[in-house]
């Protein structure tokens, strides 16, 4: 099964358009009305649809770390600060690790772009 990306309401849409553009199926926060929303019902979300969630908020830095030690499981996060990479940087790392990842491999592990 194909790595799916699910970007949360820090993430430019636009980034989520141009992943589905080149055949990854990623979401943003934006297209399921998910703006708002805290962090924990994000990561669920992203859980629910057995996505990877992509994102520029540290919050779920510590969020993963908290679901760690309670036994909780999710299917990857994947941070960059904002600032680091421009907007086709980003959407460039992020193919990478759609092409080359499965599921399984990303399964409750934090990465950095």
């Amino acid at each position: 099964m194909p790595l799916r990306i699910y970007t949360d309401e820090h993430v430019p849409t636009v980034i989520a358009d141009e992943l589905r553009r080149r055949n990854v199926n990623a979401q943003s926060a934006r297209d399921v009305g998910n703006l708002g929303i805290d962090d924990s019902e994000q990561l669920e979300y992203a859980i629910r649809e057995r996505a990877v969630l992509f994102t520029h908020d540290d919050d779920f830095l510590r969020l993963a770390v908290v679901w760690e030690q309670s036994g909780r499981e999710h299917w990857g996060i994947l941070f960059a600060p904002a600032t680091r990479y421009t907007i086709g940087e980003r959407i460039r790392r992020l193919l990478e690790y759609a092409v080359m990842l499965n599921p399984e491999e990303m399964r409750n592990k934090v990465e950095y772009l």
